[in-house]
C-alpha cells in the first residue's frame, strides 16, 4: 500500500474525502514515517493503540443485556 493509498482511506474512515484534509493525513504519516526511523517505541506504541481500540470496539460492538 502507498501513502497516498492509505492517507485516503484514513480520510474516507473519518468522513472526510478532500484534497487538503488527505494531504494533512499524508503529512501527519510522514512525521510517524521520521518518528519510526528514529525510535521502533513508535511502532510499539502503536501497536498497543491499536489492540486497545479493538477490545473498545469490540466490547461497545457487543449487544447489552
Amino acid at each position: 500500500m502507498k501513502v497516498i493509498q492509505l492517507a485516503s482511506a484514513i480520510a474516507r474512515k473519518e468522513g472526510h474525502k478532500s484534497q487538503a484534509r488527505i494531504g494533512d493525513i499524508r503529512e501527519i504519516l510522514s512525521i510517524v514515517a521520521d518518528m519510526t526511523y528514529d525510535s521502533p517505541d513508535v511502532v510499539e506504541a502503536l501497536i498497543k493503540l491499536g489492540i486497545s481500540r479493538a477490545k473498545r470496539r469490540k466490547k461497545n460492538a457487543s449487544p447489552q443485556s
